[in-house]
């Protein structure tokens, strides 16, 4: 494995950072353009975190499925991963990577749980901060006292404004610990907070604790303009001033209709997603939902909608992908 940089620190414990990021990052530098590694932070060791150790931090993901109706069915070792860190046991080393001036990012995908603020943390000085607003509040300052530039956050949670509420949740924790300020404004002044969409289908992969399987389509929008300072290059990220055009288009285009078929077809002889969006008379069905009845009424309001449509019908009936159709009701009601 090329030796790189370590430019990335990644909080959350799900499948859609390492199935997402850490794959585009893997193939970006493949492509040439040198993005850096990743440092995955973990709250506790797990046997997905002990599986990417004895491997080097290596992992699996296998593409599978539909683009432009040409099979994709591939494997790809990823190798953006150098390190996975416990916080709980090894916050000197985190608190070490923090003042490094070769880190550049920070992407996180945490749950509500993660994101509260703890009565654990309300004194600094007892213990390793607890939650992920207290452990990136405690990162943040220590490259604050170091005299070290500022971080660009970028938020996976799928929750509207995410970097905007992630700036909230340090200011909020940073106030706890009384270090309002220099410290605050330089938060606000010289670290970049840019809200992101990310849309792409991942499952764990049953038999291997730190694999992963993806669809081929994969799309990652932040919020900027396209002559802001670069994230990094890949064709599946974009950047847009218009943020919500694209996270309504995702709602009321893929999540909405995917939830729509899940209760169509419930009492019916249908398991999974793609046997569902591929039978003949479903099928018309879909189409008519999305081209007769939703479309028309998000006029002017997202972009590249017939695209996106187009997509959506592909991404429903991938063949690939065995996702149950009771997966989607039981998202739709947690």
């Amino acid at each position: 494995m090329t030796e790189r940089a370590e430019t990335i620190v990644q909080f959350g414990e799900g499948d859609f950072l390492p199935g997402l990021v850490g794959l585009l990052v893997h193939q970006a530098n493949a492509a040439g353009a040198e993005v850096g590694q990743i440092v995955a932070v973990h709250s506790e060791e797990t046997e997905r975190v002990r599986h990417l150790r004895s491997h080097d931090g290596r992992y699996h993901v296998d593409i599978r499925g539909l683009d432009t109706s040409r099979i994709v069915d591939e494997t790809v070792e990823v190798d953006s991963l150098s390190r996975v860190l416990v916080a709980g046991q090894e916050w000197e080393e985190i608190a070490d990577l923090a003042c490094s001036e070769e880190l550049r990012f920070v992407v996180s995908d945490t749950t509500p749980a993660e994101r509260t603020l703890l009565p654990e943390d309300d004194d600094r000085e007892s213990n390793s901060p607890r939650s992920f607003p207290a452990q990136l509040t405690e990162l943040l300052n220590l490259r604050h006292e170091n005299g070290l530039p500022g971080l660009t956050m970028l938020p996976c949670e799928p929750v509207a404004s995410n970097a905007d509420a992630l700036l909230a949740l340090i200011m909020a924790q940073a106030a706890r610990w009384g270090w309002e300020g220099r410290f605050t404004y330089w938060l606000e002044t010289e670290c970049r907070w840019l809200n992101t969409l990310a849309d792409r289908i991942i499952q764990p992969m049953p038999t291997d604790p730190s694999g992963f399987t993806v669809e081929p389509f994969a799309l990652w929008v932040i919020e900027g303009s396209r002559g802001e300072p670069p994230v990094f290059t890949h064709p599946a990220i974009g950047r847009s001033l218009h943020l919500n055009r694209y996270r309504l288009r995702k709602e009321r285009l893929f999540d909405a209709v995917q939830h729509d078929l899940a209760v169509r077809t419930h009492g019916l002889p249908f398991t999974t997603v793609w046997a569902a969006a591929t039978d003949p008379l479903l099928a018309v069905w879909l189409r008519e939902r999305l081209f007769i009845e939703i479309l028309p009424s998000l006029e002017n309001q997202i972009d590249n909608a017939e695209a996106y449509a187009n997509h959506t019908l592909e991404r429903l009936a991938n063949p690939l992908l065995e996702r149950c159709l009771s997966d989607l009701l039981s998202a739709a009601d947690g």
